[in-house]
């Protein structure tokens, strides 16, 4: 609701998070409705068990698939470091899974701050 401030929401979160956040709001939602449903939907994308599986399936163009489709979904709301942190994890697939396995696991952990910070600001502005 109205009550919340930006500067609430991301207190105390990593500066990447806040400018994050900024850059949310600043999309210019017609209402707090529309920003709550895209909050959501990046928060539901499933993104470790389909990245697990390819890893353990040793496929790389899975791999490719799942870093372009998180790309896609963060970039749209500028996610800028997960996105380019997902680009190197999709141009490394294309080679070799070996390649690409060192750059998993920091897609999964800025992936993970995401969906905190998101989570909380879902909670901050859901409240009447």
């Amino acid at each position: 609701g109205d009550a919340v401030s930006a500067a609430d929401v991301w207190r105390g979160v990593p500066v990447e998070v806040a400018d994050l956040g900024a850059a949310i709001i600043g999309l210019g939602f017609d209402s707090d409705e529309e920003l709550l449903a895209l909050i959501r939907c990046v928060r539901r994308l499933s993104v470790r068990e389909p990245i697990a599986a390819a890893l353990e399936a040793g496929d790389a163009d899975a791999l490719r698939r799942e870093a372009h489709r998180l790309k896609g979904n963060v970039s749209w709301i500028h996610a800028h470091a997960l996105s380019a942190a997902c680009s190197k994890l999709e141009e490394a697939s294309r080679s070799c899974i070996d390649e690409a396995r060192p750059l998993v696991q920091p897609v999964l952990d800025q992936f993970e701050t995401l969906v905190a910070a998101l989570g909380r600001a879902e909670l901050a502005w859901s409240q009447p």
